[in-house]
């Protein structure tokens, strides 16, 4: 019998991965006694799942109860980025680097269909860890809210709401992406990549920059003659319920009843279509946007803003 088998030497590079893996990861006690999984990431920021923490400002988090940290015991931080257009939220810590290593993790740019990837998180009685197959590796992608996503990713493990926020990493231990709920059911990852845009906004500005275009809307719907009158496939059209003073819509001309029916020569529906489309768009960059007032069809070039901080 040779002196180790290859079972035996496959687990035990499987257990070495995990061991390695297992202090960036770390608990956040959300709301209603729900913990949800997060990744050190590098200085003094966490990145978890934004949408588990929709609401929440403040957290409490630990390492991973009987792994081998040097400080298990928990402390505070405070989410200063929450992008529910990515699924990111960024939490800044004070924890002491001295004992929390500020170190970068070696990130993978992206990841290539039926890898097997290691998904690593943490709840109240210490790491998780599940084996998953890439199963869909695409292209950049927009979320429903509008965000640009580096890669469309999904795995085939099964979703557990502990694993939001964990970190999957390829074979060789490089972090690859974060765990997410996605719908139906899907395990979707957010790559690197993403997280680091999103981290760098808070790094250069302290928080994640928003658009804005000084429009209050509200959704109108039309009815099938009216439809195709206009000459749209929508049955919804977002309609300027106010204009604020000094905006980027009050600098272009927009006014109450004005119809919002195209951004940048799409079509687009009500108040949801028109935020998805603004939501992609950077402050300083130029929208053109379609108005029909009157019955007349008019275009306003705008410059998109950022949204002042009192406004949320």
């Amino acid at each position: 019998m040779p002196e180790h088998t290859l079972i035996e030497q496959f687990s035990a590079e499987r257990a070495a991965l995990a061991a390695a893996l297992i202090p960036r990861a770390v608990v956040i006690a959300a709301r209603r006694r729900r913990t949800v999984s997060a990744i050190r990431w590098r200085g003094p920021y966490l990145i978890s799942a934004a949408e588990a923490l929709a609401g929440v400002e403040q957290v409490s988090f630990r390492a991973a109860p009987g792994a081998d940290t040097p400080d298990a015991r928990a402390q505070r931080g405070e989410i200063v980025a929450l992008d529910l257009t990515t699924d990111v939220a960024v939490i800044r810590t004070d924890a002491d680097p001295a004992v929390h290593p500020a170190d970068a993790p070696t990130v993978r740019d992206a990841l290539t269909l039926g890898e097997t990837v290691a998904i690593v998180g943490c709840d109240g009685h210490g790491a998780l860890l599940r084996w998953g197959t890439v199963c869909l590796a695409g292209s950049a992608w927009r979320s429903r809210r509008g965000g640009e996503i580096a890669q469309r990713l999904e795995f085939d493990a099964a979703l557990d709401t502990r694993f939001d926020g964990a970190l999957v990493a390829d074979a060789s231990g490089r972090v690859a992406a974060m765990q997410v709920a996605g719908p139906f059911g899907r395990a979707l990852g957010i790559p690197a990549a993403t997280i680091e845009r999103v981290l760098g906004a808070v790094e250069r500005h302290g928080y994640v920059p928003r658009p804005y275009l000084g429009l209050r809307l509200h959704t109108l719907w039309l009815d099938p003659p009216t439809v195709a009158r206009l000459g749209r496939r929508s049955a919804h059209v977002a309609v300027v319920a106010g204009v604020d003073a000094g905006s980027p819509a009050a600098r272009a001309g927009l006014e109450v009843g004005d119809l919002i029916e195209t951004l940048d020569a799409e079509e687009v529906g009500g108040v949801d279509a028109v935020a998805r489309i603004l939501t992609g768009k950077a402050p300083g960059s130029a929208l053109a946007l379609g108005l029909r007032r009157g019955g007349a069809l008019d275009t306003r070039t705008l410059t998109v803003a950022e949204r002042p901080r009192a406004a949320g």
